[in-house]
């Protein structure tokens, strides 16, 4: 019986091969402007999609205040995966207490 042990250049080189999928990024609305990333699971491709919306936000500081965002994750044959949803919306307490100030006046 032939000597099958695995040496360690062979070990490390398989596992530099790790695959990885290519992803594309876009907006809702902004389809022009999209991303490709290459991500080893769909997880980190949701990861990858929330730090691309955080960064575009910062860049573009008038899509900022549109109040709502959404970012398409798709296949690299276009299939939709997921989306990123992000919104931005007045705290249920803000309402309460802006309601209160009405009808009883401002304690100040």
């Amino acid at each position: 019986m032939a000597d099958e042990r695995i040496t360690a250049d062979e070990v490390s080189t398989s596992t530099e091969k790790i695959s990885k999928s290519k992803y594309l990024f876009s907006f809702e609305g902004r389809e022009y402007e999209s991303r490709s990333v290459e991500c080893e699971s769909l997880d980190e491709a949701r990861n990858e999609a929330v730090r691309y919306l955080g960064e575009y936000l910062s860049r573009h500081p008038g899509f900022a205040n549109e109040g709502h965002w959404r970012v398409n994750v798709e296949n690299d044959r276009h299939q939709h995966l997921l989306h990123v949803i992000v919104a931005t919306v007045t705290s249920r307490f803000t309402k309460d207490s802006e309601a209160m100030n009405e009808m009883f006046g401002d304690s100040e």
